[in-house]
């Protein structure tokens, strides 16, 4: 997004929380603005310091989609309008350039991690052996190989978890600027 009216060498850092004057958020599903015209926050998602007119091109999530933009994206707009000229940009996380500690508060249901046993190898028993552990109620797996190096001669052994994870309910997890 291109912002205007910063001062020059003005800087945002990757992980500033920044709102924009006019830029209200909006109910993804309904459009409707939130209660009290509330702002919507959006996190810098790398640095970016203005240039020697106060212009400032910066990247942000999440995404701009507004019903103003006439674009296909409804239901899923994130904000009421979009930003005006001149709009006053805050940095809620601090001051410009400002460095400061980032700390996470969630419930357990913000977040998903899901984990998949490997096959057996063919050669498992054989000239490698091999071993897998899973905890069905955790979904925990992990598995351990045990081979011989007949060049170098010497033992290998070998971990291996496949995992994936993902936000599921992000509004069950918090960001605490320090």
């Amino acid at each position: 997004i291109a912002l205007k009216e910063f001062n020059a060498a003005d800087t945002l850092n990757d992980g500033d929380i920044i709102t924009i004057a006019t830029v209200a958020g909006v109910n993804p599903i309904s459009g409707d603005a939130w209660e009290a015209a509330q702002l919507r926050q959006f996190v810098v998602t790398a640095d970016a310091t203005a240039d020697g007119s106060g212009d400032m091109t910066v990247s942000i999530s999440p995404k701009i989609y507004s019903k103003d933009a006439n674009e296909d994206f409804l239901p899923i707009q994130t904000v009421v309008d979009l930003p005006a000229v001149g709009d006053e940009v805050t940095i809620v996380t601090g001051a410009s350039g400002a460095k400061h500690a980032q700390n996470l508060i969630f419930r357990p249901e913000a977040f998903a991690l899901t984990m998949v046993p490997f096959e057996r190898p063919r050669s498992a028993g054989q000239s490698v052996s091999w071993a897998q552990a899973t905890d069905e109620q955790l979904g925990l797996s992990i598995t351990i190989a045990d081979g011989f190096d007949i060049d170098n001669y010497r033992e290998t052994t070998r971990a291996d978890i496949l995992y994936g994870w993902d936000t599921i309910q992000p509004e069950y997890a918090v960001r605490v600027t320090g």
